[in-house]
């Protein structure tokens, strides 16, 4: 298939630097990694008419502080594919297994936060999905390519994160795994009726959309990360204390985001 992404990634090695980066109304994905293992920091994906964020192919890099927000037109936060049928099959290794702490995904009343499928097998902490239909959709193991047996052997990790305006009627029982797994008090994650962690959403151009963490996104923020790579934030969410995202972006130089910090 074509992929017209804002930033396509094909095979980029941890050699490289990506940091600070927006993609700003995409018609395809926002940002799309295909296998490597790069690391990147400080990433925006604004409005994109598609994914916010996609891995494929045996993706495995670290990620923090990435924000993405959704308009009308877009599809789900993140999509996620460990193998590929059409490049060994997908069971075919390495199998994709990224790692984003600090997130924030803001949706537009549909779709998915994060769409987990053939054997993908991400790690989420401290990170903030509000706005859409459902959190979390991990492919089931009557599927081929099934990542249901990984969140099952704890390869996939979903903990300390806040999953706003979440409506658990929207799960059923075809994803009862996955709502019993994001309700049980040992992943730490809390669901809520509200978006109140984040300051303020907004997708015109009137100065409305703060996206720093606030209130509840604050607390109760589970083990810190280990690694070298990863800061040890102050709070759930991609953007704590000063808004990094202001003054570079087009979401702050066409108005969207307040001015100040």
């Amino acid at each position: 298939a074509n992929e017209s992404n804002g930033l396509t990634m094909g095979g980029v090695g941890r050699g490289t630097t990506v940091e600070y980066v927006e993609v700003f109304k995409n018609q395809d994905d926002g940002f799309e990694w295909f296998g490597g293992t790069v690391n990147t920091r400080y990433l925006v994906s604004a409005f994109a008419g598609d994914e916010l964020f996609d891995t494929d192919q045996g993706y495995r890099g670290n990620n923090q502080y990435l924000f993405g927000i959704h308009d009308v037109d877009g599809d789900n936060g993140f999509e996620m594919d460990g193998g590929d049928k059409d490049l060994g099959g997908e069971d075919a290794t390495p199998l994709s297994t990224p790692t984003f702490w600090n997130v924030t995904v803001v949706g537009a009343g549909a779709n998915r936060a994060v769409r987990v499928k053939e054997n993908a097998a991400p790690t989420f902490r401290r990170s903030l999905f509000t706005g859409y239909d459902r959190g979390f959709d991990i492919q089931d193991a009557s599927v081929d390519g099934d990542s249901e047996s990984r969140l099952a052997d704890g390869t996939i990790q979903i903990q300390n994160n806040i999953l706003g305006l979440f409506v658990a009627d929207n799960y059923g029982s075809g994803q009862s795994y996955t709502l019993a797994y994001l309700q049980a008090a040992a992943n730490g994650n809390r669901l809520t009726g509200t978006d109140a962690a984040i300051t303020s959403i907004s997708r015109t151009r009137n100065g409305g959309l703060d996206a720093r963490s606030t209130g509840a996104a604050m607390t109760d923020l589970g083990p810190a990360p280990t690694g070298a790579f990863f800061e040890n934030s102050t709070c759930i969410g991609a953007v704590c204390g000063a808004d990094w995202t202001r003054g570079w972006t087009a979401l702050s130089q066409l108005g969207y985001s307040a001015s100040g910090v």
